[in-house]
């Protein structure tokens, strides 16, 4: 089981348990999380990944909290990470880790709504 918390000063947390294994990650520090099957690849700000044993969906319920956004299927973004967003011939924004990526037509007004 997977869990948010807080610790004084530091900001929230999400915890993994991994069978006797867990593992404790800054929200703050996750750029983007992508979905692989059963399982959630969080890509970290120091170039970690971690897996998180749930789908991107019950990831996002977790994360709903913080400023998270769904971007399509198997992508949900930090919006903290969000660093530029180009809308010229398509729109597509750039992460703090260079990641880029495609905002479909259909969640761009959701998107622009989000940073208002």
């Amino acid at each position: 089981m997977s869990a948010i918390t807080s610790k004084k000063n530091q900001g929230p947390f999400l915890t993994i348990k991994r069978g006797s294994d867990s593992h404790t990650v800054s929200i703050n520090n996750i750029v983007y999380c992508n979905s692989d099957a059963n399982f959630s690849k969080l890509m970290l700000t120091d170039g970690r990944v971690m897996l998180f044993p749930g789908t991107l969906k019950s990831l996002e319920s977790l994360l709903s909290a913080a400023r998270f956004f769904r971007l399509n299927r198997s992508l949900l973004i930090n919006m903290v990470h969000v660093k530029l967003i180009i809308n010229d011939k398509g729109c597509h924004i750039i992460m703090s880790d260079h990641s880029v990526f495609e905002v479909p037509k259909s969640k761009q007004a959701l998107l622009f709504s989000a940073f208002q």
